[in-house]
């Protein structure tokens, strides 16, 4: 899965990227129980956690926000799931991970313990059911569809629990599907069998005819009601959500007679009575809400909050401050195709990216987050076995980049102090906008890179934009060079959809124009692989030409900062998505 954020704007695709298998323990110590400014009393073990922006929906299939994320895992189980401290595949509601029958069929065997909360036992209709409305155009999730149609073929049932999975082609990452997808309940959700004609031939039929009926059956599927009404929320997972209030709270209360209660796993366990997802926007309001013992758990304090907190000494005897390290960089993002309505031609010269590479001044950068942070030299993780240790980590070197740029021709010709030179006829400076989501932390980054480029040569004109229009920029690839941020999670990592050439010609999500024919050769090779040393091999070939074109500038990689409250017995932070249980959370007797 990836994600775009702006400390943190997402949108979620297939799993593509940056993989962290890191762990960080929280020292944490018994304090007193607390009370939640909700109103309900911690006797039973209440937990409060902060989420700082409500999420779009809890709809099983059309809600993606991160916070939608970090509450779907204590609502919903899935077929496979990433395992958080290997980060290896392992089963859930499978029996085992699956039987490959050949490179594009896998079977799959279902617990036959699992039930739905009306005492029903799942079934393989059930999975079957959940691929096809993921799959379906009808159902209002365009980039969850994108990312399954282009591999997945068919669910072929054998019996009650044993079904085959096939894909259209052998595909490495064919089973982590099964890691994102939500297992929801077909009598639940159409207990009228309405869908009964939906297959997988429709569902990937172009302007296929669906009846009147599937329609009206998709429209309301889509309403509001399927994502903020508890009574049309149901799911596998050990709790159930219980109440919404809008722009305060969520809760979600353990069930009664949960199915997997006595399963000794973490995943499994479900020690809190209710959890509150409590919504706090302001990061001042948030800090003093900590202070005030209001808030249990909070998921994504920014760096100058973790920062200030740090430094505070009642904050000190009543939480732990957990720095992980997790799966994103932030970045520039380099327009390196510019047509004629979009970009800069001076950002097609690969030598002027080169040279910005080394007039970027890392360490003030890093700096200017209290060092809530780390480099790495390419856009594969570090902690990844095919990390390419042996590629030379780019520093600030405004001699190396005077030579780069002197070399490939750009020179100060009339003295102002920016460098020009022809391209295709024309006299041009070399200037460009740098873009960046207008807030305090980005703005600073994007300052102290254009007085860096400023003394080299080369003018870099601040553009800031809101939040909500970074995304459709990006996409629409109507920017020159643009300050941003990456995450993603734990698994196979299919990194085409952000470098292979055609997701740059059908403005998805290549928007650097990365990429040739032995790149693109490169990513298909590593997605049809089956053989682990043969794929290390490829995705080390695949960062030597990363860093070859130098589209990104990766400034550096991104640390979750999490506040966890004393009062839990030493709970566990992961890289891995949501970095903290909150099921798992225990209280000193």
């Amino acid at each position: 899965m990836v994600s775009f954020v702006s400390e943190l704007l997402e949108v979620t695709m297939n799993k593509i990227l940056l993989f962290i298998p890191f762990v960080i323990f929280c020292n944490c110590t018994e304090s007193e129980n607390q009370q939640d400014d909700i109103g309900i009393a911690d006797s039973d073990f209440d937990v409060v956690a902060h989420i700082s922006s409500e999420p779009d929906g809890l709809h099983p299939l059309n809600s993606l926000s991160i916070n939608t994320i970090n509450i779907f895992k204590n609502l919903h189980k899935t077929l496979l799931k990433i395992d958080l401290v290997s980060l290896e595949l392992i089963p859930d509601l499978a029996t085992q991970l699956p039987e490959q029958i050949d490179s594009n069929t896998f079977k799959y065997n279902l617990r036959e313990d699992v039930e739905w909360d009306n005492g029903e036992t799942l079934l393989s209709e059930d999975i079957r059911f959940s691929l096809l409305l993921a799959l379906c155009p009808l159902n209002n999730a365009p980039q969850k569809r994108t990312s399954l149609e282009a591999f997945v073929d068919s669910i072929e049932i054998m019996d009650k629990t044993s079904f085959t999975y096939v894909t259209k082609f052998p595909y490495a990452g064919a089973n982590y599907i099964w890691g994102d997808l939500p297992i929801i309940s077909k009598s639940f959700y159409d207990p009228e069998d309405v869908l009964k004609e939906l297959s997988f031939y429709s569902c990937k039929t172009n302007n296929y005819p669906y009846s009147q009926q599937i329609q009206d059956w998709f429209t309301s599927f889509n309403s509001r009601q399927y994502s903020h009404n508890p009574k049309f929320i149901n799911g596998l997972g050990p709790y159930k959500l219980t109440h919404w209030e809008e722009g305060q709270h969520i809760t979600i209360e353990k069930k009664d007679n949960w199915w997997g209660k006595d399963i000794q796993s973490i995943y499994h366990q479900a020690n809190p009575q209710k959890i509150h997802f409590k919504v706090i926007g302001d990061e001042q309001t948030t800090n003093v809400a900590l202070l005030n013992n209001e808030i249990d758990v909070a998921y994504a304090l920014s760096s100058a909050q973790a920062h200030d907190l740090g430094n505070d000494e009642h904050f000190k005897k009543q939480f732990n401050l957990n720095l992980i390290d997790v799966f994103g960089i932030t970045f520039m993002a380099i327009n390196s195709r510019p047509s004629e309505n979009t970009g800069n031609p001076v950002l097609e010269d690969q030598a002027v990216r080169l040279a910005m590479s080394y007039s970027t001044p890392y360490a003030e950068v890093l700096n200017s987050i209290y060092n809530m942070g780390s480099r790495q030299v390419s856009i594969v993780n570090k902690h990844r076995e095919y990390y390419h240790h042996d590629l030379k980590m780019p520093t600030l070197n405004l001699k190396i980049a005077d030579s780069i740029l002197t070399s490939a021709g750009w020179i100060d010709q009339n003295q102002d102090g920016i460098r020009e030179n022809e391209l295709n006829g024309e006299r041009l400076s070399l200037a460009f906008e740098l873009g960046y989501v207008n807030n305090p932390s980005f703005k600073i980054m994007a300052e102290l890179i254009a007085a860096s480029f400023l003394q080299i040569g080369i003018r870099a004109e601040l553009k800031p934009i809101q939040a909500n229009m970074m995304f459709q920029k990006l996409i629409s690839q109507d920017y020159d060079v643009f300050i941003s941020s990456i995450s993603g999670d734990g698994g196979f990592e299919d990194l085409s959809q952000l470098l292979h050439t055609s997701a740059w010609e059908q403005h998805a999500f290549n928007f650097t124009g990365f990429g040739d024919d032995e790149s693109d050769q490169l990513l298909d090779r590593i997605n049809k692989s089956f053989d682990k040393n043969n794929q290390n091999e490829l995705y080390l070939r695949l960062q030597e030409k990363f860093n070859e074109q130098a589209t990104f500038i990766i400034l550096y990689s991104l640390q979750q900062k999490i506040a966890v409250s004393k009062k839990f017995i030493n709970p566990i932070c992961y890289a891995e998505k949501p970095s903290i249980l909150l099921n798992a959370l225990e209280i000193a007797p």
